[in-house]
């Protein structure tokens, strides 16, 4: 009973869906590792733009998935961690201050967390 409910509720297309996201979380958290992991921001290095510009484009992405008429509170709060990594990247980027680095990398890996509960059980 309880498989044949999973299989209504999840199906391929949405199984598919909810894997691409894994993916985007999960780039989204390495880009925020190495980032944190610098002691210094600088601007001009190729490798610190390029990994900042995918994390605001992942970030921008996730938020606009968000399903606010019946996600609640929960996609309230995902929203409000979006933007929360966004400042924290744009801060490193425009201050040159790696500080807020840190809370948006174990932002990401709570989000990761949760996620991965979800991916359990759906599969």
């Amino acid at each position: 009973m309880e498989n044949d409910l999973k299989k209504e509720i999840v199906t391929d297309k949405s199984l598919e869906s909810i894997k691409v996201i894994e993916t985007l979380l999960k780039k989204l958290q390495t880009n925020l590792v190495v980032l944190a992991k610098l002691n210094s921001f600088d601007k001009n290095n190729d490798e610190h733009e390029k990994l900042s510009v995918e994390v605001l484009e992942i970030s921008y992405f996730l938020e606009n998935t968000l399903d606010h008429k019946h996600g609640g509170e929960i996609a309230r709060n995902l929203q409000a961690l979006y933007q929360h990594i966004r400042f924290a990247v744009l801060r490193a980027k425009e201050n040159e201050d790696i500080s807020f680095l840190k809370s948006a990398e174990s932002v990401i890996k709570e989000i990761n967390k949760g996620w991965s509960k979800l991916i359990t059980v759906a599969a």
